[in-house]
This record gives structure tokens, sequence and C-alpha cells, in this order.
């Protein structure tokens, strides 16, 4: 039975994730006319919100994450605190994190398919470069770097999103957040040389993050393998690498710039590590989306679980400063008399057939066709024949975008040349991972013609 707790003005339904500041919880929050939002809420543990350097430090990552706007980064809702535990409402990621897919493609002895691995990377890559890229309300750089690039933190959805969380040890010019002990933050495996060296860090530090994450994917194993601690720093400083023998080598080329030992002979920005893959891998662009969905359905998901259905964890855990948790009682089978309501569906059944039986057989041209055909072509009459009744779409961008149609992703990005679609009117939006902008507007096809648009982004 799954227990839920009232935490402000959420309600917390079980435990997802554990961290060294806090737990990350399933929530909810309701509104008016049965208005509900799922969200995660990140909460600082209660034995620290009397520390008030990691205090500083949520307030701080709060306020950082919720500057950020992109497709691929997770969105921050909310900052608060309920009896003096603090916490941030993010948007809620349905779905696992690349750690996990990971970790079941090994089991199987597999590794992920090369496009499918660029087409991650790429995506981390654009959210990159526009967290990198972000400037304060006056205009003046953020110098924003993430400094804990790895499989933990790139969120992969159940609809295809791939999404960076945990801005939690970022860094800022404005303000160096240190620990009280002086112990690096991030993980060894993916750390750049001088991030192991307590040098000055800045944006090349997560090119190289990303470049031992892209080293996993294609080798199927940690770019880094030493077990000992005080050895693998010591490997970290000097910058050792593996061979590349065990990857494609046509990514050769990449992983070397990107994981120089030098920040200045590294990649000029994340988007130019991105074009460069692309160039490399150009199937990588297209329907990197809908191979995620797909392979989530083949990935258990194993803590992420609908409200009212058994977690993995109840959210008593670690609730000491929250009201006592109160149980939700598991929804009743047969809260309604079965027998009598079955007798009366059979009945109803019987009386339809006999109506239809030996009602008076109506014109073809009465009969009512469109309940039957498929929603796109309802509206359309099933006269004419289909060719005359579709037209082309033909659209470009620069930079590229992913291009959705009347709400749907299509699944590829530009440029679409004479797309078939029903003649009438279209919405289109285009989304621009380099950008970090949409555009979005509605279109007249009309039967046996080509529409072309292109679109420049700012």
């Amino acid at each position: 039975m799954t227990v839920s707790t009232s935490f402000g003005d959420y309600t917390l339904h079980s435990v997802i994730a554990e961290g060294g500041m806090g737990q990350v919880f399933l929530a909810s929050r309701s509104g008016v006319e049965g208005f509900r939002k799922h969200v995660a809420l990140k909460c600082l543990h209660p034995h620290l919100t009397h520390d008030l350097q990691f205090v500083s430090m949520f307030i701080d990552e709060a306020k950082l994450a919720a500057q950020l706007h992109h497709p691929n980064i997770v969105q921050v809702y909310d900052l608060g605190a309920v009896q003096g535990r603090y916490f941030i409402a993010m948007e809620y990621i349905d779905g696992v994190d690349l750690g996990t897919v990971l970790r079941e493609f090994t089991q199987r002895g597999e590794r992920l398919p090369v496009a499918l691995a660029i087409g991650i990377i790429i995506e981390l890559l654009y959210g990159l470069h526009y967290a990198h890229s972000k400037k304060d309300t006056a205009g003046a750089p953020l110098h924003l770097v993430h400094r804990d690039i790895s499989p933990q933190n790139v969120l992969l959805s159940r609809e295809g999103l791939i999404k960076l969380t945990d801005f939690g040890i970022a860094k800022v010019a404005s303000r160096s957040i240190r620990t009280a002990t002086g112990l690096l933050r991030g993980r060894l495996e993916y750390m750049a040389p001088e991030q192991a060296n307590a040098q000055t860090v800045d944006f090349r530090a997560d090119l190289f993050a990303a470049g031992a994450l892209l080293y996993e994917l294609l080798s199927g194993q940690l770019m880094r393998q030493n077990g000992n601690d005080t050895a693998l720093l010591d490997e970290v400083r000097a910058g050792q690498l593996p061979p590349f023998d065990i990857v494609p080598q046509v990514f050769v080329p990449m992983l070397t710039r990107a994981l120089a030992f030098a920040p200045e002979d590294r990649f000029a920005d994340a988007a130019s590590m991105a074009e460069a893959l692309a160039v490399a891998q150009p199937e990588a662009r297209l329907r990197t989306h809908e191979a995620v969905a797909r392979l989530l359905q083949t990935v258990p998901l194993p803590v992420l679980k609908a409200i009212h259905e058994q977690s993995a964890r109840p959210v008593a855990t670690d609730t000491s400063h929250t009201p006592a948790a109160r149980p939700v009682a598991p929804p009743k089978r047969w809260a309604f008399p079965f027998l009598p309501v079955l007798l009366l569906v059979l009945a109803g059944l019987t009386i339809a057939v006999a109506i239809r039986v030996f009602a008076p057989v109506q014109s073809p041209v009465q009969e009512p066709m469109a309940a039957s055909l498929p929603l796109e072509v309802s509206a359309v009459s099933p006269t004419p024949p289909a060719i005359a009744a579709t037209g082309y779409l033909s659209v470009n961008a620069r930079p590229w975008a992913r291009v959705m149609i009347d709400g749907k992703l299509t699944g590829r990005s530009t440029p679409i040349h004479q797309l078939p679609l029903v003649a009438g009117p279209h919405h289109i939006k285009l989304i621009s991972p380099r950008a970090g902008q949409d555009i979005e507007l509605t279109v007249e096809i009309e039967a046996g013609k080509t529409l072309t648009k292109v679109f420049t982004f700012k």
C-alpha cells in the first residue's frame, strides 16, 4: 500500500531518488476543478537544515536552475520550505536516468546503437550550450558550468525526451562554492584534469565530461575503471586516457579533442562538438526521440510508479520534519453491485441489436461514416480519391529544428522535403535545441501542391 504525506501545498507519494543533500519525491499539487500536476520534489535532508552552507547551496541551486528554460534541461518550478525543511519543485520526468539504461545493456552484454548514443550526446550538448551561454538580466554572461555530467544526471522520458538535471554543484563566476571539507565534488570517472587539480574551471570541463560519457556509450564501459580512489584521482589529474581502439574510428577525432588535457585544445563550445558529431553520424539527428521512446519500452522502470500503485518505498522515509504520514486506501473492487449492472448492460445490448435488425435500411449516403475514419481524415469527404485531398509541406530552419505538426512530434528534423499532409490548415511548431527557441504558425496545405517554408532563429 502506498503511503502519502501532506507537505505544504504538495502531497508526497513515493521516494524516487536519494542523494547526499536530500531526497527526491514523486509529488503532486492540486488545484480547482480537479486540477493536479505531478512534480519531482527535491527536499533537503532534515539534519542539514541547520547547516547554513548547505541551505545556501540548496537555495542557490534553485535560483540558478529556475533561470534555465530549454527543451534539454529539467525545469524548476518552485522553491519553498515546510517547517524549516527546504524543497525545490521540478519538472517530473516519467522515465529513467541514462545510468539505468547502461546497466541494463551491460547485463545483456550489449551496447547502445551508435546513432542513438550520438543522438543522446548531441541533445545533451545543446542543453549545455544553452546553459553555458546564459546571461543575467543585465546581459552579463553567467559563465555557468554544470561540473557533474554523468549518466545519472541525464534523464530519458517515456516520450523520448533527453533532459539534463542537477545543477546542484554548478558554479557561477560571481560565487564560488566550496565544501566544508574541501573535497572535490563530482564523479572522478568523468572529471576534467583541471577540476581534479583544483584549478580554474570553465565550460570546457563539461565538454571533457561529455567526451567521457561519449566514450562510455560507444564502448560499453567506463573510460576510467580504476577501483582505487587515490589511484583514480592521480590518473585523472595526469590526464591519462584509455586507447580508443574499441570505439568506431569515425569518432576518434571528436573524442581526442573533447578529452584533451589542456582546455584550450578542446572544442570552442558545446554546440561545435554537437555539430561535429552530427557530421560524423548524420542519421543521429533523425528520430532520436522516437528511438529513446522505443528503448524505454524494453528497459524496466524500477522506481517510477503511478500514483496509487505499489511504490519502491513508502514516503515515510526521512520525513521527521513533516506531519505524520497518512495511508491512502487502495481502490475498492466492484464498489457497485456487479451482477445487476451486468444484466442491465446485456439487456441494453439486446435492445440495440433488435433496433438495428428491424430498423429501415438507410441509403449509403445517409450512413454516418466519419466515426470510423481516422481522426485526421474524418472532416474530409470520403467521395474524392485520397490523392486529391493531399498536399505537401517542405520546411527548413537555420539552425536545424525538430518539427511538430498538430501537436505531435514527427520524429524528424529539418530539412524536411515534401511531407504529405491532408489538405487544410495545420499547426506547425519548430523546436530549435541550439537556439533554445520555438517558432509556431498555422499553414494552409492545398491539395496536390507543395508549400515551402524557411525559418531563421535569432
